[in-house]
């Protein structure tokens, strides 16, 4: 007569076990895997934004792309201009709206679309999972997660022409550019325009937060700078505990003065006149 063999339920309960340890250890370094990679796919994604806005000042007599307050273009110097980019995130139909980043409206398109090659993609961190209902009622994900420093492209005239932060139209009106930086991640409770502004009343000397930065790759952001560079910035301050959040309950975040986080904005955001 044949023997049959099969699995003891001891047997079958030490390879569940054995399965459940391995998931145990991989899981966390499949997790960290795919942190790396969304922080090497964000930084490229700024990197090419970077690229983009040094070759439309290279274009256009070393001006830089304007930065405006309105969502869908606007005046400055007195033309009718489109921004760096068009569009609202804090108004649903216009934050799942990749072509207000590209190409819309007609009359006044983003400035940096076709130097971007129309790829709404690189205005997106992969790590910026807000998600919007549409008008049928499915959910499509937010097209932006980057906004562009305040005194970088200020439209003419505009409210920071009277505080005392220098306004950076021209690349040669930096010193440094290295110590400039152009975009940064935005929370996801604070972004609306493409016009970041950092501190209250866009005036160090006024005291407290205004906007504030997003901090979707574990407490840092993805930054680029007005040379052309790019990098992580790990924040350790206000920054570090809002960033991430879904709701802005508690910002603007007390205590800026000693903020390390305000300390830098202070270091490469706002230029004293």
């Amino acid at each position: 007569m044949r023997s049959r063999r099969a699995f003891t339920l001891v047997e079958l309960l030490v390879v569940i076990a054995i399965i459940a340890i391995l998931a145990a250890i991989l899981l966390p370094a499949l997790a960290s895997a795919k942190k790396k990679a969304q922080g090497i796919y964000c930084v490229n994604n700024l990197k090419q934004c970077d690229i983009a806005w040094l070759m439309y000042a290279t274009d256009n007599q070393d001006h830089v792309a304007w930065n405006l307050r309105s969502s869908a273009g606007g005046l400055s110097d007195g033309k009718l201009t489109g921004s760096w980019v068009n569009g609202n995130q804090s108004t649903p139909s216009q934050e799942i709206s990749t072509a207000l980043l590209v190409t819309d409206p007609p009359n006044v398109p983003p400035l940096l679309g076709t130097y971007v090659a129309k790829n709404p993609k690189v205005y997106k961190c992969p790590a910026d999972m807000r998600q919007v209902m549409d008008s049928t009622g499915q959910l499509q994900p937010a097209a932006r997660s980057y906004s562009m420093n305040c005194y970088v492209g200020t439209p003419i005239p505009d409210n920071l022409d009277v505080t005392s932060g220098k306004e950076f139209r021209k690349i040669t009106d930096m010193a440094r550019t290295s110590d400039v930086f152009v975009l940064s991640e935005e929370a996801s409770f604070s972004i609306n325009d493409g016009f970041f502004c950092f501190f209250g009343g866009n005036n160090p000397t006024s005291g407290g937060w205004s906007d504030c930065a997003g901090a979707y790759h574990g407490r840092s952001s993805g930054i680029n700078f007005a040379d052309g560079h790019t990098e992580f910035h790990h924040w350790r301050g206000a920054i570090a505990k809002f960033g991430n959040a879904v709701s802005g309950s508690g910002w603007p975040a007390p205590g800026y003065q000693v903020d390390p986080d305000w300390q830098w904005f202070e270091t490469y955001g706002y230029f004293p006149k």
